[in-house]
Formats: C-alpha cells, structure tokens, sequence
C-alpha cells in the first residue's frame, strides 16, 4: 500500500515526507490465549471480594470486566490464574478413616460448624486392584485436537505406531474418531519428517481409580449439583520450563472425561410363602459430570516456578422444575462457561463415546439460545418430579419383561399402565445417567428436603417395602456407608501455539509458538513411568484426595448442613451451594500434603537446538566478539533474538548485499570467525564505489541455532542466557538444510526468491532441529515505475508555439547494471496513428545506482518524431542521460500529424543482459530470469490550465470502502463500485456537457454491464450514454474501457455505478491503485483517487500512516532542533481488520527506509520518527484501561493486562536506516483477550521527526516506510 506525496515545496528549505508501502512478511505467530486476565490473590484469609464489594465468585476473570464494570465469567474456552495451590489452613473438605475405619467425619453436622464441607471423600489408588487397571498417565505429542481415549496404558504409549481406532472390549480399545496422529515416528521416538515442532498439542490421558464415599445430609444433594465435590493434581515440568506460561495454553474446551463407577450388583431377599426368594439387582453406569474448574494455580512456594495445579470437581448444575413438578429438564447453572465440559463428559459402550444425559443432539454446537446444551424435558411428575419409584420400576421390572415373549410384552404393558395410574413418573431420573443416580440417592429418607419429597409408592406402599425401598437403601448403603469404586479417564490438552516462555525477552523469541525445549542431551523427558529407582522424573502428575484439600476461608462455619429446607429459603448453607462460591471452587492443597504420585509416559522427545534467522553478518553470535566489519541487516531485525524472530523476512538489495542463493544441500552451522572469514569470499565487488560483481547470500547467512540448557550438566541445567552451538565445537554435530527455495542447479542461478522462503531444518547430534521459516523477498528485476506520476497533465498552450515541457514520468534502477553490462533503456508514447519511440544510444543506458533515478519526458510539438523501435539505437538522439543517471526522452507532443489526439499511451521498460552480470565464484545468472521490467502510464493533452482539475472525483467500493478483499469463493461475484464527480468551480463552467469515463481494465475481472449514470443537479439531466466508446489509441483501450455520456447541461455533480465480476482471484493485481479518468473530447476533467483488491487474510493491513511534517528551515549543524510535527495528522493512522473472530494475534512492525532527496542524490540515515502514544481517533484520544510502564525496559511478568496493554502498544521510534521496530503489539495472550473493535484504528497526531544536528543540502527529502503486518500465517 503506497502513499506519495507530492507536494509542492519551497527549494532552500527542508520538506520532509514519509510515503508507506507494505511487504509480504513470514511466519506464523501465537492466536488468543485461553488462560487469560489478572492472576487472583487468594493468600488471605476471608474470600476476595469484586469491584461491588461482593465475594467473589470463581467464575469471574481478573482483570476482564463485563458492560456493568464487574469481572465477567470466563468462557468455555477461557481460564484465569490463581495466585497459590497451596493453603497453610482451612476446613477440610473431607477426612478420610484410618486403617481400621475411624476417623471418618461426615458433612452432616448437629452444630453450626460442619467437619467436613464436601459431601464426597475421593481418594487416588496407587495400584491395580484387579479390576480398575493400573494408575496412570501418558502424555503424546500430536497434530490436532480431539477426543482421544485408550483402554489401557499399552495403547496408549503405542500411539505414535498405530493410531486407527479399534474395539475390542472395556480394557482394549483406542477411540480416536477425529483421526488424532501423534507428530512422533513410532520407531525412532523422534519428529517425523516433514513435522515441526511450532504448534501441535500435547495431549495428556489418564486412568485413575478412585474409591469414593458420599455423606447422608439432606443438602448432600444440592452440593452435588453445585459441583461442591472435587480433588486437585499437581503438574511438575522439567526445571527451565516457565509453569506459569505453559499452564496458560491448555485448551479448556477440549478437556474430556469419562467417570465409571462400578456396576453394583446385589440381591433383595423376601419371603413368598415361607419360600426365601432373591432378587438379583444390577445398577451400571452410575455417574456424575466433573470438570476442570478452568483455573491455573501457581505455587507460590516455588522460587524454580516450573510447577502448577488444577482442580478437578463437579460441574454446577440444577433443574428446571415447574411449581407444579410435573416434569424435569437439567439446566447449567454457568451454560456459557460449562457447556462445552458437560458435553465432554462421556461414557465408552460399544465403541462409541455416548453422552450421560438425554439430549436431543450432543454435538459441541448443539447448544440452545442461553448456551445450554440441548437436554430433553422429562414428565409427567404429578407434583414430585424427584421420585425415583416409578423409573426403577420401569428399569428393573417392566423394560426387561419386553423381551420376554408375547407374555411377557402383556405383562410388561399392564404393569405400565398400573404405574402410570397410580405412582407418578420419575421426571428427574429420566432426564439421563445424572438424573438417575440423584433420584436414588434422593430416595432415602435422611438425604431429603422440603423440595425433594418422594411418594414411597402411593398405594402400590407394599411393593415398595419388598422392593424398591430396598433397593434405594442398598444403593445409598453403596455410596455413604462403605467407600465405592470406579475409575475415571482425564484428558486435557496443551495447545502449543500458544506457548512461550515470557521470563526474558530473549526466551520468549526462543520458544514462542514451539514445544518447549527438552531439559536432556537425548531430547527425552521421562524415563519409563518416572516413579521408579534410576527413572527420570521431568513431567510429573500427582493427585491430592479431598481429604488432603482445604477452604481457607471456611466459607461454612455458621452453616447447617442438615438443613432440609427448601433451597429456596435462603437458608446460610445455601448461599454457599452455587456455582463458583462453594468450598470446593475455594479449596486448596493443605501445606505439606505430599499427594499421590502417578507413573507418567512421554512419549515424544523435544528439541535440543533452535534453528534462529538473523543475519550473521549484521549481529554477532557472542556480544563480547563483535564482528570486524558490520554489514546492513538484510532481515531489518528488531534485535538478534527479538519478539519478530518468527516473522523475519529476507529483503536484500542485490547489488548492495547479493543474490539470494540455495542449492538445497545441508551445511553445517560455522562458528562466528570461520563463517565470518569463509563468507567474504561471496561479498559483492565495489571498485571505488563502482559496482563490479554481484555478491551472493546463501542460507548459511541467517542459519544461527540456540540451546536454552546446558547439556554437559547430569541434570536440568537452564542457561541465563541462550548459547549459540556450532558444528564440532563441544563436540557438537549441527547441521541445516533450507528445504523451500532451491534455485542453483550448481552452474546456474535459475530463478530470483521472491515471495519465497527457506523453510530451515536440520540436526543436532541427530535429534532433530526446532524448525524456522524465513520469508524471501528478492526481486531481480530493473525498476520502473510510472505510477507516481499519473497520468501525466501537460498543457497544450505550453508545449506549442515553439514551447517545450519537461515533465517526471518515473523512475528506474537497475540493480545488477554495472558501468560496462549497462542495460537498456526504452521510454514511449502513442497515439491511434502514431508511435514514438526513445532508446538510450548504444554504450550509454541504466548503470549502477543505490536508489531509482529520475526518468522524464520533454514534449514540444517543435521536437523530432522520436525513433521507432525498429531503428538503429546507435543513432538514436531522442534520449540523454544526465550526470546524476537521471534520463530525459524527448516526444513531439503534439503530433504534427495527429494535432486532435489528447490521449497518449505510455510504456516504458528497462531490458537487462544477464550473460553479462558478473557474480562472485563464477555464479551465472539464467538469461531470462528477471531481467526485464516494464510499466505503462497516460498522457493527457489538455486545451485549459486550471490549477487544479475540473472535478474532484472521488471513487470508491459500493460499501464503502477503498480495499475490497476477496475471498476464494468469490469467482463470479460481482463487486459495485462508484465514482462521482463534483465541480471545483473553477472560472466558471468552462467545460462541456459530455464526460468520458475511463475505467480500468482489471486482469481477472470483468466490467459487468453498461455503467449507470445518473446526476444530482436540479434541472439537469442524462440525455444520451452512457455509450461504450474508443479512447482512440488502441494500446489505451487494452487498459480502459471508456464509456461516454451527454447532460442537458454542464453538470456539477455526475456519478457512474459499476460492477466488476470476478473471473479469477489469482489474476486479480492485489494491492495496485486502480484510478478512473474523466476526459471530454478536448479537456482531462480529473483522476479519482484509488481503489485496489487485496487477498483476503487473517489480519488485513487496511490503512497505513501517511506522514507529512511539511517545510522547515534547513537545520543547523550545531543547532537543537525540535521534533517537526504533521501537516496533515487526519491521515496519520493504521487501520487492521480482522478476520478470525478476534482470536488472532498480530504485530505491526515498520522500517523506515533513508530520507531521500528528489533528485535521489542525497541520502539521510539517521533521522528519527517518533509517533507517541497511540490515539484512538484525530485528536489522540488515548485508550482506555492502560497503565504506563517504562517501554524502554523489558516485559515484566507481573504486570496486570493494563500495564500490558501500554507495553504492548506504545510505538518504538523508527530511524530512517530501514531497522526495523515494533509499533503496535495486540497480543491476545497478555491483555488484549477481549479487544473486540473490527477493524482496529489508531491515530498518531502527535508524531515528530527529529532532523539531527548535521549540515544538510536543501531540498525536498521523501522516506519510504515499510510496514509489516505479522498475523498467525496469513502474510
């Protein structure tokens, strides 16, 4: 995206103005977060409380507020951090019995103090019992999420051999529908090829047997539907891996569980007759929803910091029950923040992962308007939606009698129809699997409460005596007089994307978007299961029972928990048994519990090197060893190891810094000398600044590797600072290889890199390389451009009548011209009858030049006919070159012999021979690769000479908008477009009724139709056209489709409405200014602004700054010179939109190229520009919620999202050397989670230029601004 200005200045002063473009740029970077806002202290002693005063809920997010200014629950996808896992004192959340029984204290309590304040006491088995297989975890490193789950420890530690689901029984199956592949070669334990360590997930899987015991109160049950059950685990990583920024990738939304507690069998006895009679019962697939609570709990008591803990406990839940209880549908008490962990709670039959409760889809979209999940309404419960009578009934006696035979289906329907006659239908036991475990409990008499009665059979009393009292006191005899068991299978997942570690700036370049690095030599992590003697122990995982958790603030003391009063009293034990202000969402590790440890499986290995792009020329590997000589940085780095470390692109200038080249063979990575002394011999040739040979950069320039550990050390040893490692230096074996953009067959350079890449990847010692790709921008190509100048105006009075004009046209360069391989020149114009033709003389034509020279045209229609191309160049005299290279081709403008004619083609080209380039170690260049360039332009012959156009036009996209961005479906879409005319009043109306519009010709598009036409004037209107019609130049009418229209009178205001049909997106021209011409038959009426088609990307750069800081005295050498403000500050602004929904990071980097003077004799590479604090509108409104912090320093930590958020995007000046530096940073990881504002504008009205104190030559001096928009890969 280019802006020149070009305004006109006053010679002997200093005009100083910045002109914008954007370059493609590299690599992906991190998306949102999901562990997100402050980090909440709760190392007090009463609750913390909300910004309204209120105790705080757990739900809430730190830090991120809601419309009301209160801090809003955290998504389904969202987490927060805790401040510690760990509590000193509190109430416990269960005791657990001693060895031979005692000691057990159940929830019930005859005080207001109760002993416990969890109903459920869960404890961790350390072993297989024969029945619920081994403890476990297994951790697998793997390229997508989903739902993976094994039936044992062996499937799952053989996942990267085989991932193809099979079933086989409970103990032996791998479930796996979403096609999850590990990124591990099964044979080797290494990456496979073709994988990388940026992104994937680690995905943890787990089996872990439980035994469980639940207490007799009559609020047990609302504590269980307020999720006020639960356990904690502890998560240690290798020492060096910051715990904090690891713990903030998991995926909340793609956590599973799957809970089975064991089928209870028993037998009811009853005497028919005096005959003693069994009755055989079986209860499966009891269960209850669990989740992890989405908090991250530090360890404050860890100076190491590389441990965390998570809480697993219920998930809050009620239902809705009409006031006449006649039916039951389970509801979430937090939809919008559970509904995805309740859909994750499965259950395994048949191969199938099924839901626990009756839905009418299961699906994770699946979800109402209140963000529930879609539960079915049970009925008719008669006014006791809670009993349990009729559903057991149903499930033990009259379902099973239906395949009994046709007596049996009798007696199945008459037995239905009595039930449902005289006993109400269990509304709650048949909403699903959670529904029917409470109903039984519910069942006995001591866990009942006012709003839970049941009716004990009505007059059906006597059955209900044989059986079904017995069985609900059996099955509540099972969970709350003896301790039950079950496993439960815990996945969760680390989404590596959006890992890096944030301890140093230096770390964070090292490792964003990467697997963190391995702490061993072998690039393992554990050994074997990491619990036994000699085992390596660098992931582990252990759980803590309830018995061993504790709520600091014993939120129950003053609370009854054999209150049996409806919970809707209000009662004090009810304020506490909702979602996220229960015991359990307080809880925490009692101090010095040591847990359970679990045997944990790694089954992946990580990298021990990082392969890290900068140029080796520029930046020295080792500070202290500085390089003899400091060549241009051809990156633009912020620094060697810096935040843009994955967004780099290669952007040299190839004669300046060479030609890129890559054979595709592996190197290896020198040290800083022998590299240094070994790449001399590829630096381009300048004889007294006179360009002979073109130099060469191979991929070995930017290919540097990095460890963060010490390996000599026998354990763990992170480095304070990275360390670069090299082939055979500390018996090291480093070797890269950039697999994308070979172009060097050995002899021959066959193709320049640009828009390309290196994709490097390598080994080292084996193992392999963390990769990196930097991105190629290389064009080999002569420069000609003739865009600034369009089109271009001469006036017929000054170039007759012996008259002549000198108008700029473009510019050219050549960058592999040398003073004796100077390439052709060619400038021309052309009418219907007419061309003109000027070539530079033979011996003379484009040399060497640093930067673009001036071409121009002189036009008189006292001048020659310039040559036709057929003609000798030799005795070509239509073009002459000055001293400065600049180029001057004369025309007769206008043709004696086409006098009408006021429309002139005009093209350009610069054509190279490319046997002729010299390069270094006898490199040759293919002979048709880039060595041609051309452009085209307009000529317009004008009978008036206003100052300024007739008209403004102003041209624009039906909605709008001055970018459209295309998508791939868009083939065949028809995109409008506008431009409308308005007068500039200028002397009257001294031009005609007729108006031509000449509208560009777009390379995959076409014009859809005839215009329409219409004009606002009163009393004026459209009286013939709009006609299609011949510019009257052939080479014009390939680029313009001309259309004419006639008004009763001159209008004052016109406007044409067009359509552009898209016929191919890949041939559209991304990004160029498309401009519209109004002519009439003897006047240019005015040129609209421009319009342009861009690809549409994750992050689309839409607006850029236009910086003019206007005329000022020439500086004085010795002088201080205040910053120059803006001219114009309404255009000084960047504007992104966003495509992903807001989960998209992005940078914007700018590199501000050298001031340069008009004539581009003179150049200035250390001016400043500072732009201040960003805005969000003209006047510099500044943002809300930032708190300033010393951007000079480096990112702290602890900052909270405000003093992030001013970090973040406070600019960093920009000098006019091309370095290149970050200007704005929305980083949804730190701060920025819940910017919503598409697109995303902001102003810098108050930018200054600082022109040192140095003697500079007056003049004009314009500066090229890079900007760089580094989004997750879409640029």
């Amino acid at each position: 995206m280019q802006r020149n200005l070009m305004k006109k200045g006053v010679w002997g002063l200093l005009l100083v103005i910045l002109a914008s473009s954007v370059l493609w740029l590299g690599q992906p970077a991190q998306v949102a977060a999901d562990t997100i806002g402050d980090v909440l202290d709760n190392t007090g002693t009463t609750v913390p409380k909300d910004k309204n005063g209120q105790p705080w809920n757990m739900y809430q997010v730190p830090g991120l507020t809601n419309n009301q200014g209160v801090s809003r629950d955290h998504g389904m996808n969202e987490g927060s951090f805790v401040r510690s896992g760990t509590a000193a004192s509190g109430a416990p959340l269960s005791t657990t019995p001693d060895s031979s029984g005692t000691g057990y204290q159940d929830m019930d309590s005859t005080t207001n103090s109760p002993q416990a304040e969890s109903p459920a006491d869960i404890q961790f088995q350390d072993s297989d019992d024969g029945t619920h297989g081994n403890p476990w975890f297994v951790i697998n490193y793997v390229n997508k999420l989903g739902f993976v789950d094994y039936g044992n420890a062996d499937i799952a530690n053989n996942f990267s051999k085989s991932s193809t689901p099979f079933d086989t029984d409970a103990n032996h199956y791998l479930y796996n529908p979403d096609g999850v592949q590990s990124k591990m070669d099964g044979n080797t334990g290494k990456l496979k090829d073709g994988e990388s360590f940026n992104g994937g997930y680690l995905q943890i899987s787990g089996n872990v047997p439980i035994r469980a015991r639940i207490a007799t109160t009559p609020t047990t049950i609302n504590a269980i539907m307020a999720g006020n059950w639960g356990v904690m685990v502890r998560v240690d990583l290798p020492k060096g891996v910051n715990a904090k920024d690891l713990a903030s990738t998991v995926a909340w939304n793609s956590s599973y569980f799957y809970l089975t507690l064991d089928t209870y069998t028993f037998n009811i006895d009853y005497n028919f007759l005096f005959i003693p009679i069994k009755i055989p019962i079986t209860f499966k697939n009891l269960t209850f929803p669990l989740q992890f609570d989405h908090h991250i709990y530090l360890d404050k008591n860890n100076p190491d910091g590389n441990d965390f803990y998570l809480k697993v406990k219920g998930i809050p839940f009620s239902y809705n029950i009409p006031s006449d209880g006649s039916s039951a549908q389970m509801q979430l008490q937090k939809p919008k923040s559970d509904a995805l962990d309740y859909l994750h709670n499965r259950y395994y039959d048949g191969g199938q992962m099924e839901p626990l409760d009756n839905l009418d889809s299961d699906s994770d979209n699946s979800l109402d308007l209140n963000g529930q999940p879609e539960f079915q309404t049970q009925g008719t419960g008669r006014g006791m939606p809670w009993d349990a009578w009729y559903g057991i009934a149903h499930e033990l006696v009259i379902d099973p009698l239906q395949g009994q035979g046709l007596l049996g289906q009798f007696a199945s329907w008459a037995a239905s129809v009595i039930l449902t006659t005289l006993v109400p239908e269990s509304p709650v036991y048949k909403t699903g699997l959670t529904g029917r475990t409470l109903a039984m409990l519910n069942g006995v008499t001591k866990m009942q409460s006012a709003d839970r009665k049941t009716t004990n059979g009505n007059i059906l009393g006597a059955l209900n005596s044989i059986i079904v009292a017995p069985i609900i006191n059996n099955l509540a005899s099972y969970f709350t007089q003896n301790y039950f068991k079950g496993t439960a299978h815990i996945n969760f997942t680390f989404d590596i994307s959006k890992y890096a570690d944030h301890s140093s700036a230096d770390r964070e370049a090292l490792t964003s978007g990467k697997l963190f690095a391995a702490p061993y030599s072998d690039g393992k992590i554990n050994d074997g299961d990491g619990l036994q003697s000699g085992d390596r122990r660098g992931f582990g995982i252990t759980m803590f029972n309830t018995a061993q958790l504790v709520d600091p603030y014993r939120v129950l003391t003053g609370s009854n928990t054999m209150d049996s009063n409806s919970a809707s009293s209000n009662d004090a034990i009810f304020q506490h048994l909702k979602a996220g202000v229960t015991p359990i969402d307080y809880a925490l590790v009692k101090t010095g519990e040591k847990g359970t440890p679990y045997p944990v499986y790694t089954n992946f290995t990580s990298w021990t090197g990082a392969i890290t792009p900068y140029d080796r020329l520029h930046w020295a590997d080792d500070s202290s060893k500085p390089l003899p000589k400091i060549a241009t940085d051809t990156l633009h780095s912020q620094d060697k190891l810096a935040s843009d470390l994955n967004s780099r692109s290669a952007t040299p200038d190839p004669a300046k810094d060479g030609i890129l080249v890559n054979d595709g063979k592996a190197f290896p990575v020198q040290d800083q000398t022998t590299f240094y002394n070994q790449e001399q011999a590829y630096q381009p040739v300048f004889n007294k600044d006179k360009f002979t040979t073109a130099g060469v950069i191979r991929p070995q320039r930017y290919a540097n590797v990095y460890q963060l550990y010490d390996y000599s050390k026998s354990t763990p040893t992170p480095l304070e600072t990275p360390k670069a490692v090299y082939d055979g230096v500390d018996n090291n074996k480093v070797s890269v290889t950039a697999n994308d953009g070979v172009n060097f067959d050995g002899t021959t350079i066959n193709s320049a890199l640009n828009n390309s890449q290196w994709h490097y990847t390598g080994t080292l010692n084996t193992l392999p390389l963390a990769d990196a790709t930097l991105g190629l921008n290389q064009s080999l190509k002569p420069t000609i451009d003739l865009s600034d100048y369009f089109p271009i105006y001469v006036n017929r009075s000054e170039i007759t009548g012996g008259k002549s004009q000198t108008k700029p046209v473009g510019y050219f360069r050549d960058p592999l011209a040398t003073g004796t391989n100077a390439s052709n020149l060619h400038l021309g114009f052309s009418t219907k009858q007419t061309q003109q033709d000027a070539w530079n003389k033979t011996g003379e034509g484009v040399t060497y030049s640093p930067t673009p020279k001036l071409l121009s045209g002189n036009f008189s229609s006292k001048n020659d006919v310039a040559l036709d191309q057929n003609q000798n160049m030799a005795n070509n005299t239509a073009m002459s070159f000055n001293s400065d290279g600049s180029a001057v081709g004369k025309f007769q403008v206008p043709l004696q012999s086409d006098p009408t004619s006021i429309l002139y083609y005009g093209y350009a080209d610069v054509d190279r021979d490319n046997t002729k380039v010299n390069i270094v170690n006898s490199y040759k260049l293919g002979a048709n690769v880039d060595n041609t360039a051309s452009d085209d332009t307009m000529l317009v012959i004008d009978d008036n000479t206003p100052d300024k156009d007739w008209y403004t036009i102003k041209k624009q996209f039906s909605d709008g908008s001055l970018v459209h961005f295309v998508q791939s479906g868009d083939t065949g879409k028809d995109v409008g477009v506008t431009t409308e005319g308005i007068s500039n009043q200028l002397g009257g109306k001294n031009y005609g009724k007729d108006v031509t519009l000449m509208i560009p010709i777009v390379p995959g598009a076409d014009i859809d139709g005839t215009p329409q036409v219409t004009t606002s004037d009163s009393g004026n209107s459209l009286t013939s056209g709009p006609t299609k019609v011949s510019s009257g130049n052939g080479d014009i009418d390939k680029k313009y489709a001309s259309y004419q229209v006639s008004f009763a009178s001159p209008p004052e205001e016109f406007k044409f409405t067009y359509q552009y049909k898209i016929t191919d997106p890949t041939q559209l021209p991304y990004q160029r200014s498309l401009q519209d011409l109004a002519v009439n038959g003897t006047q240019a009426l005015g040129v609209s602004n421009g319009i342009s088609f861009n690809e549409f990307k994750n992050e689309n750069l839409v607006h850029v700054p236009s910086l003019d800081f206007g005329k000022h005295q020439t500086p004085s050498a010795t002088g201080t010179n205040a910053p120059y403000s803006l001219t114009d500050p309404q255009d000084a602004y960047f504007q992104v939109q966003d495509n992903t929904n807001h989960i998209g990071s992005w940078t914007l980097y700018g590199a501000m190229g050298p001031f340069t003077s008009a004539d581009h004799n003179t150049q200035y590479t250390d001016f400043r520009t500072s732009l201040g604090v960003p805005g969000t509108d003209v006047k510099g409104t500044g943002e809300s919620g930032v708190t300033p912090v010393d951007v000079t320093g480096a990112f702290d930590p602890a900052w909270d999202y405000s003093q992030m958020r001013y970090f973040n995007h406070y600019p960093h000046d920009m000098i006019s050397n091309n370095q290149q530096t970050k200007l704005y940073e929305l980083n949804r990881l730190q701060g920025d989670v819940d910017n919503t504002e598409n697109p995303l504008t902001r102003y810098y009205p108050k930018a200054g230029l600082t022109v040192p104190a140095e003697t500079i030559t007056n003049g004009k001096y314009t500066s090229t601004i890079t900007y760089l928009l580094s989004d997750n890969g879409s640029l």
